[in-house]
C-alpha cells in the first residue's frame, strides 16, 4: 500500500478517536469499513455464488461490529 494511503487511513483513525477515551478505533477498523462500505445488499447473492458462506460471514461481522456511524 502506498505510504500516502496509509497516512490517510491513520488520519481517519485519529479523526474517529478524537475526544474518545474508551472503545477507540484502530487502523484495522478503518480498513474494514473502507473495504466493506462498497458492498451492497444487491452484491451479496453474486458474492455468495462465487464464495459460499460469505453471506453468513458478512452477517456475523455486521452483528459483531460496534461501529456506529451516528457517533
Amino acid at each position: 500500500m502506498p505510504e500516502w494511503l496509509i497516512r490517510v487511513l491513520e488520519f481517519r483513525v485519529a479523526e474517529a478517536n478524537e475526544g474518545v477515551v474508551e472503545d477507540r478505533v484502530e487502523l484495522n477498523d478503518v480498513v474494514e469499513w473502507c473495504l466493506v462500505a462498497p458492498i451492497t445488499i444487491k452484491d451479496v447473492p453474486s458474492h455468495e455464488t462465487a464464495i459460499p458462506g460469505v453471506t453468513a460471514a458478512l452477517s456475523r461481522w455486521l452483528q459483531e461490529s460496534t461501529y456506529d456511524p451516528a457517533g
